[in-house]
């Protein structure tokens, strides 16, 4: 499916940072490390074939009711129906609260840091709205919501059983564990929830034995996270910027990640630990970077992307993704029993190898149009269960040609006369040129 003028595809790895989750084949151990700061990456979103679906919006003239929260004017005793007389926090709108929100309600929270009262928790499980009439929480427009959870209660927003609630466009901090938990309930399952242009960070902060940006936990299925940054995940034994989780049968899955990033994680940036691999995640233009480590010392597993956790896990596909600097593997198959795609991805100076397809897979795992360099120990490592096609070691190329290795605009872009140019497989994704490049960006 070639197109008839070249154009970036993504732009999304200029500056990259870390992450982490233990827990899932290794234990994390304490110890210093110096890292340098990261800078947030700006990204640009690539359409693949599998189309993106838009999340209904709801408009505030149709909604059902129009709340505000402004933490330096507003009042828990306002009604909380206009800017003049708004609430101060989100505790008069949650579960069980008066005024409990319900299919079509919005809410508006104000810029500036809204500071969490009482456990700290802001609990929005059990609230459900419909496909047309999500629940909705988000900035007001021109502003920018800081929550600070302040190392209080546990999770920072419960979605235990919520379905059709939209977050976007705030700020998520200093949380003991969980930054968003979203998980199944004694009543059913956690469902068809969207996270967008959101910023989660310094989570695990407070608990040894989890705390990721976001945890899809047991029965939780078909959420869709785009433009999610989650990064300094401080937990010794599972600090992840996204995860998917479960035990048993009760296993989550049937996610789409679009243009999110994850950094100085103390485990894995991407950890599909227990996926289902009867649901597969979809994760495209996401990029993962110096996980392994918070940057304080606390340390752990060390992927970019962790794509199964041994028997009955994987089934997921990473397309034009971005592992770089990571401790360990930048992708790793990690066991998993069903087969993971990795299509288009770059895997660029992790600890150890490239790509690891550990795993009795059946059918094999697929690669194709990848490309690894200059990573620890080799581009790939037991790539006897894979249908390995067109990918740079499979081409034998000693050097991509990159127009940088130091982030910045051109981070791990080709340059003219790159062997990546053109050396690819058709998958049926759009492509520029006689075929297609090589790798996460295609030349321009």
């Amino acid at each position: 499916m070639p197109l008839h003028s070249r154009r970036s595809f993504l732009a999304g790895a200029a500056a990259l940072g870390t992450l982490a989750l233990a827990g899932c084949g290794g234990r994390a151990t304490e110890e210093t490390v110096t890292t340098e700061t990261a800078a947030t990456p700006t990204r640009t979103r690539t359409d693949p074939v599998t189309e993106t679906p838009e999340p209904n919006v709801v408009d505030p003239e149709d909604a059902e009711n129009v709340y505000y929260v402004d933490p330096r004017a507003g009042s828990d005793s306002n009604s909380g129906d206009s800017l003049d007389s708004a609430f101060e926090t989100l505790r008069p709108v949650m579960y069980d609260a008066e005024f409990e929100l319900g299919a079509g309600d919005v809410v508006y929270l104000r810029g500036g840091v809204h500071k969490l009262r009482g456990d700290g928790s802001i609990n929005l499980s059990y609230l459900t709205g419909t496909e047309e009439k999500p629940i909705t929480i988000q900035a007001l427009p021109g502003e920018r919501p800081v929550i600070d959870v302040n190392m209080k209660g546990s999770n920072g927003i419960s979605m235990f059983g919520s379905e059709h609630i939209h977050l976007r466009g705030f700020e998520l901090k200093n949380v003991k564990r969980n930054g968003i938990a979203c998980s199944e309930s004694n009543d059913g399952p956690a469902k068809s929830c969207v996270f967008e242009d959101l910023e989660i960070h310094h989570y695990g902060q407070g608990d040894e034995r989890n705390g990721n940006g976001i945890s899809f936990y047991g029965r939780s299925f078909d959420h869709f996270v785009r433009r999610v940054t989650a990064h300094h995940g401080g937990s010794k034994n599972s600090s992840d910027g996204f995860y998917i989780g479960g035990e048993g049968d009760r296993l989550s899955g049937d996610h789409r990640f679009e243009e999110c990033v994850a950094y100085l994680n103390a485990d894995d940036g991407f950890d599909f630990y227990r996926s289902d691999p009867t649901r597969g995640s979809l994760v495209v233009n996401c990029v993962a970077y110096k996980n392994g480590t918070d940057g304080n010392g606390t340390t752990g597993d060390g992927n970019g992307f962790k794509m199964g956790g041994g028997w009955e896990t994987g089934g997921n596909r990473c397309y034009r993704c971005v592992a770089y600097d990571n401790t360990a593997y930048g992708f790793d198959n990690n066991g998993a029993s069903v087969a993971n795609t990795y299509d288009h991805c770059t895997s660029f100076r992790n600890g150890t190898f490239g790509f690891s397809f550990t795993g009795n897979t059946e059918p094999d795992n697929i690669a194709r149009n990848s490309l690894a360099w200059l990573n620890g120990e080799g581009a790939v490592f037991q790539a006897f269960n894979v249908r390995s096609e067109r990918n740079s070691w499979d081409l034998d190329i000693d050097d991509p040609e990159f127009a940088k290795t130091v982030t910045g605009d051109d981070f791990l872009r080709l340059t003219k006369g790159s062997p990546c140019i053109d050396a690819g497989v058709d998958i049926g994704e759009p492509y520029l040129g006689a075929a297609p490049d090589l790798g996460a960006f295609e030349y321009t």
